[in-house]
């Protein structure tokens, strides 16, 4: 009994097999295009999320190993932000503003940052207001999810020094 050996015919594919497969390859392509983008969007408002954390945190500590009032400040598109500190001989009547910027951030993607107050470190870290007063501030992330803008993240950071999202 002989045993015949399958190969594939040596003259290569068809028109027909060649279109099949670039169609498959187009409909596969552009699934992952629309993925993708959601993808980023996603990682962009983790990061920013996670960034405004940090920089908080970094601002309290830079504020209280200088020794220093603390200002960050926001862009007003809410793009972005910037810290530095303001050291003694500042003038209590105008607003508050840092006599150098230390750090300052851009926000990824299509997110926004805002807050309800301007962001004042006393010497000890904790969250005061332009008459010293220790008070909470509230944060809003807000991103483009499915075509529209929509708050994603909301955060509080309390006069204690303690910043959390809701």
């Amino acid at each position: 009994m002989r045993r015949e050996n399958y190969i594939l015919d040596p003259k290569g594919f068809t028109l027909i097999e060649v279109m099949i497969s670039l169609a498959i390859l187009g409909i596969l392509a552009a699934a992952s295009l629309s993925g993708t983008r959601e993808t980023k969007a996603s990682f962009d408002r983790f990061n920013a999320r996670t960034q405004l954390f940090e920089d908080i945190k970094l601002a309290q500590a830079y504020s209280a190993s200088q020794g220093c009032r603390g200002i960050m400040t926001l862009d007003p598109d809410g793009k972005g932000y910037n810290f530095g500190c303001d050291f003694l001989g500042y003038d209590t009547a105008a607003v508050p503003t840092p006599d150098s910027v230390t750090f300052q951030r851009e926000v990824p993607g299509d997110i926004s940052v805002t807050a309800s107050a301007q962001i004042i470190f006393n010497s000890r870290g904790q969250t005061v207001d332009e008459n010293f007063i220790i008070s909470n501030v509230n944060f809003t992330l807000t991103g483009e999810i499915d075509g529209a803008s929509t708050d994603f993240a909301t955060g509080m950071l309390l006069g204690t020094g303690i910043f959390r999202y809701l």
